[in-house]
């Protein structure tokens, strides 16, 4: 995994700002292990201290991960707030105490990427209307996933299941049927896995979650999905007025 080049941050008060609301808002965070042929474990940032170049996060009780950590050649660790992906690099990781409990003690980054797609808008669905679609997969088999956020040019996914990998980045799926709220209702449309990533939920179960792109999308469906974005922005601005 290679931190995205394209959105680097590397303002320090701007790095500093992003993680204590990591901080104060208790975002999951994936910790990655580079070099480690291990899956990444879940955590979250217990406390920020730039002036003394470290980040505090939880800690993880496996043996074999935090043996394994000690061998990595890098950590990576990366979240997701507000619909944009999040990510920093560590090249160090010990044991440290904070408070009474065992944690990690990081370097301070010294650079964050937020990688956001700038070429569409993107408007996260609200939870009570998140919307749903169903892919046909290579093996026929009908898959079903949460969508996370969607655009005119493509949309996050979740499979509805935690550990479960279906879809394979790269390839084309020509049967993908969207339901989106009324009056727009069900949209068909192939797509194309981007990037595949994984995320925490809650209840620290890793879910996989699959960025898409949508084929050849008719003038009119791209015109169906900006309105749906549009309602969901107009009802955001009314909650947020409430």
């Amino acid at each position: 995994m290679n931190i995205n080049q394209d959105y680097l941050i590397d303002s320090q008060n701007e790095v500093t700002h992003i993680l204590r609301t990591f901080l104060e808002q208790q975002t999951k965070v994936l910790l990655y292990l580079i070099g480690e042929n291990i899956s990444p474990v879940p955590t979250t940032v217990l406390n920020i201290n730039p002036s003394q170049d470290e980040l505090i996060v939880g800690y993880y009780p496996e043996a074999y991960f935090n043996q394994r950590a000690q061998l990595a050649e890098r950590l990576v660790c990366v979240a997701t707030h507000n619909g944009i992906r999040v990510e920093f690099e560590s090249f160090s990781i010990g044991k440290t105490w904070f408070g009474r409990d065992a944690a990690y003690r990081l370097d301070f980054p010294k650079v964050i990427s937020r990688v956001q797609r700038r070429e569409y808008f993107r408007m996260s669905p609200l939870m009570k209307q998140q919307p749903r679609c169903a892919i046909l997969d290579k093996d026929q088999q009908v898959i079903g996933f949460t969508i996370l956020d969607i655009s005119c040019g493509g949309m996050s996914i979740k499979h509805d299941r935690p550990n479960i990998k279906k879809l394979e980045v790269g390839e084309i799926y020509p049967d993908c049927s969207i339901e989106l709220a009324s009056p727009i209702g069900l949209i068909k449309t192939p797509i194309r896995i981007r990037n595949i990533s994984e995320m925490p939920s809650k209840s620290n179960q890793i879910y996989t979650r699959y960025g898409c792109e949508f084929i050849d999308l008719p003038s009119k469906t791209r015109m169906m999905i900006q309105r749906y974005i549009i309602k969901l922005e107009q009802d955001s601005r009314s909650k947020d007025w409430m």
